[in-house]
């Protein structure tokens, strides 16, 4: 793919980048558009739940030095049978853009079972198997001082898999230390977060990933944009307000932090799962 735009979130508050998760949903459109949006849905193999549960940052609006961030390097890696674990260290002098940079992080990666889809879509429902279609990556602070949604407010879905049955990949560079989830037949990157340093501070959090150009990207509400999403010079905010007659281009009267993106090869949605507000 030819990954030019990206995809920004944002944070004022920390959470805490708690988990991030990509499923393959196969489609028999190629190209998703309004008028065949909702035909198209009732053929999807299967959902992602999981989230990226802090609301994240490619750049500051006013102030902060962020191209002076280090990143953050990884070490002590230990692979399982289904992920990883491994420490986060500030690779560099502090850049404190917005609060305090956190030196110590922890990285868990999970590869996990998606819910049960349709053997053949169009027969019965019942018919369904697992689909061994969704990761789980979370980075927190080490201390586990930064807010975490608890498992009463939001059940994770979980069942695990193994890194060699799962339909996804995650591969990592150790320093700085960036990320991409794959899929394992084709090898196409669907999130990538090498082309800026993870921030992670007391009152601010950054990760960016890239989008191929042009992309036909659907979801995150409750919103008055157009069912596709724009790309260039946009920004969705999260956060709930009653906005009166339904001006163009604003967030709405609820959150609903989920994106779908629709490629040749088949559909992969990302959960964004946080309680603070953010940019995206």
């Amino acid at each position: 793919s030819d990954l030019r735009s990206c995809v920004t979130l944002y944070k004022c508050v920390p959470d805490g980048l708690e988990s991030f998760a990509l499923a393959r949903i196969p489609c028999r459109e190629r190209v998703l558009t309004p008028g065949h949006l909702i035909n198209t849905m009732r053929f999807w193999s299967g959902l992602v739940c999981a989230g990226l549960a802090s609301a994240t940052a490619l750049s500051s609006r006013n102030g902060g030095n962020l191209d002076a961030c280090p990143g953050y390097k990884a070490s002590n890696v230990k692979k399982t049978g289904n992920g990883l674990k491994a420490d986060l260290t500030l690779a560099g002098k502090a850049c404190n853009a917005y609060g305090t940079d956190l030196k110590h992080l922890t990285l868990e990666v999970s590869y996990e079972t998606g819910a049960p889809q349709p053997i053949h879509p169009r027969k019965m429902p019942a018919l369904t198997s697992k689909s061994n279609a969704r990761i789980h990556v979370t980075i927190q602070d080490k201390d586990n001082q930064v807010y975490q949604v608890p498992e009463s407010v939001f059940k994770r879905p979980g069942g695990k898999s193994s890194a060699g049955s799962n339909k996804l990949k995650f591969d990592y560079t150790e320093s700085p230390f960036s990320f991409k989830v794959s899929r394992a037949d084709s090898k196409e990157v669907l999130f990538d977060t090498s082309a800026a340093s993870l921030v992670f501070e007391s009152q601010y959090l950054r990760l960016r990933t890239s989008l191929p150009q042009d992309p036909y990207l659907y979801g995150l509400g409750e919103h008055s944009d157009p069912l596709r999403l724009q790309t260039k010079n946009y920004i969705r905010t999260m956060w709930n307000q009653d906005s009166y007659g339904l001006p163009n281009n604003s967030n709405l009267y609820g959150t609903h932090p989920f994106y779908l993106e629709q490629r040749k090869g088949g559909s992969h949605g990302v959960f964004l799962l946080n309680s603070n507000g953010m940019d995206i």
